[in-house]
């Protein structure tokens, strides 16, 4: 089994669409949703594991199980390798990058169409990249604007962030959010257990409950310096 479905968001996300699922199932349809793009980006470079990845790539080590708990895969677009990778493949494997006779990706993007009458309208994306700017794995789901038409200058998205940078804030790596206020079509939505909203007085976002740090230190597994595993 893959460890991210182990990810205090997804299992969150799990719960989510079963308690809401009479309000959400109507709309969950291509009629209403126009795109579902799944991001995953690691500032993390591949110093000390080329050895490893050479021979998976990013689509074999992220795509094809993390990404794919969540949708699934085809052949790549996209493919990139980020400028550095020719040193650390150089001091790893002791010979050039050219050498290798082949090419490893180190960023992917997918766009899949599904043969389902009930999605035909609707774009998936996959995406995922090493040695980038920023670590963050999400997944936003774009609606048509027809779904939320209340005035909304740009189509309603329902954001899940699964995780950010190490040790970053859970309010800001573990949440669910709308872009806009469903209420006028949607009936009350329920939240998880353990998940509070970000303001009481808006709606539209969704956390865990902050933990007590004491009964997380005794009682959770040892995760390192990442309490955002």
């Amino acid at each position: 089994m893959d460890h991210y479905a182990g990810k205090l968001v997804v299992h969150g996300l799990r719960s989510y669409f079963q308690l809401n699922a009479a309000a959400l199932r109507p709309i969950w349809n291509s009629d209403h949703i126009r795109d579902i793009h799944i991001e995953m980006t690691e500032k993390a470079t591949l110093q000390n594991r080329v050895h490893y990845f050479d021979s998976a790539g990013i689509i074999r080590d992220v795509m094809v199980n993390h990404l794919q708990l969540l949708l699934n895969i085809a052949p790549p677009l996209v493919v990139g390798q980020y400028d550095e990778f020719a040193t650390h493949y150089q001091d790893e494997m002791g010979r050039s990058l050219d050498e290798s006779g082949h090419f490893t990706p180190t960023a992917a993007m997918v766009e899949l169409r599904s043969s389902l009458q009930t999605w035909s309208n609707s774009t998936f994306r996959l995406a995922a990249a090493k040695a980038t700017e920023k670590r963050v794995l999400t997944v936003v789901i774009t609606f048509t604007q027809e779904t939320f038409p209340a005035g909304n200058s740009a189509p309603c998205r329902l954001t899940v962030t699964i995780q950010q940078g190490h040790n970053a804030d859970t309010r800001h790596s573990h949440r669910i959010e709308w872009s806009c206020d469903v209420s006028n079509v949607l009936s009350p939505l329920n939240l998880p257990e353990n998940w509070e909203y970000s303001d009481t007085h808006d709606h539209r976002v969704i956390t865990p409950t902050k933990p007590n740090l004491q009964t997380v230190k005794a009682s959770s597994w040892d995760l390192g310096d990442e309490l955002s595993a």
